[in-house]
């Protein structure tokens, strides 16, 4: 193949990603300077609110194993429940103050772990890896439920029993089937009571 030898003028802050992109890739920065053109730039993140873009331009300069271990990477179960529980207590109204700053700092930082990801997977692809989309097997259990839920169903209460361990279940409907039986009776002492 023959070649042919261009200087080009870069913005700084270009070359200053790819000379990043290089050495976290362990690449020569012609070859990173070569795949740039044929591919495009790398993924940008300055479209990315403000409040995020550091993080995200960090990403650059970071090796394809810790791209891999944030594009993998899983909020915990304990995080996404308290999550969701400040979400119901903020719908019914019911926040304190302080629980008022929990939400908002729980919000940035899953708005911070999603686009990091997102971000990962684009560097990862820009770098030439296959990276896939969320498949059913990276689904949790729960997930792969609801998605089958047929539309017009609402699937709220659904959820909501989903994140109940089986034995809270079955107090739930133990409860219920008692409220049930005292109506029953309550009724019936009703009906006899008019006789």
């Amino acid at each position: 193949m023959s070649t042919a030898t261009v200087t080009l003028a870069l913005p700084e802050a270009l070359y200053q990603r790819l000379r990043g992109t290089a050495l976290a890739t362990r690449q020569p920065l012609e070859a990173v300077m070569l795949r740039a053109l044929s591919l495009g730039s790398p993924p940008a993140w300055d479209d990315a609110p403000p409040e995020f873009q550091v993080d995200l331009a960090c990403l650059d300069k970071m090796d394809d194993q810790a791209l891999w271990q944030i594009a993998k990477s899983h909020r915990s179960e304990a995080e996404l429940a308290r999550h969701d529980e400040l979400l119901d207590r903020n719908a019914k109204g019911l926040l304190t103050p302080g629980e008022r700053i929990e939400i908002e700092r729980l919000r940035h930082e899953s708005d911070l772990f999603m686009l990091r990801k997102a971000h990962a997977a684009a560097l990862l692809r820009w770098r030439g890896h296959a990276v896939a989309s969320p498949s059913d097997a990276e689904k949790s259990w729960d997930q792969r439920i609801l998605e089958r839920v047929p539309s017009g169903v609402d699937a709220s209460l659904i959820a909501e029993n989903l994140r109940l361990t089986p034995t809270e279940r079955v107090e739930r409907m133990r409860k219920a089937l008692e409220f049930i039986e005292e109506a029953k009776a309550a009724q019936g002492h009703r009906l006899s009571a008019r006789r």
